[in-house]
């Protein structure tokens, strides 16, 4: 485990956590993946994630997670639950104002 000055902007939840994942299609990219395939997450923040995966996704390749959490977190902070909310506030936010355009 990392020991020196913690430089991300968000603090990680260490937990692991079930997920699907797959390439997000998306303009300049010819075929973007049709089935989901699981991972585990080995943390969760507001600013991303760590997962393993099987395959070379390459650098700036967007990605689709479904993220398989309990109805209620439970062994994290006020502020964790801040930080996730507002994640998934914005993410909504954006995914609705791609979808109008």
């Amino acid at each position: 485990m990392y020991k020196g000055q913690e430089k991300r902007e968000y603090k990680r939840i260490e937990k692991l956590f079930m997920a699907g994942v797959r390439v997000k299609q998306h303009e300049g990219l010819e075929t973007g993946s049709t089935g989901w395939d699981s991972v585990t997450m080995h943390n969760l923040s507001a600013g991303g994630t760590s997962f393993t995966y099987k395959k070379d996704l390459g650098i700036g390749i967007l990605l689709d997670l479904k993220i398989d959490v309990p109805i209620k977190l439970i062994d994290i902070g006020e502020q964790e639950k801040e930080a996730i909310y507002t994640a998934v506030a914005e993410a909504l936010e954006q995914a609705n104002k791609t979808s109008v355009a």
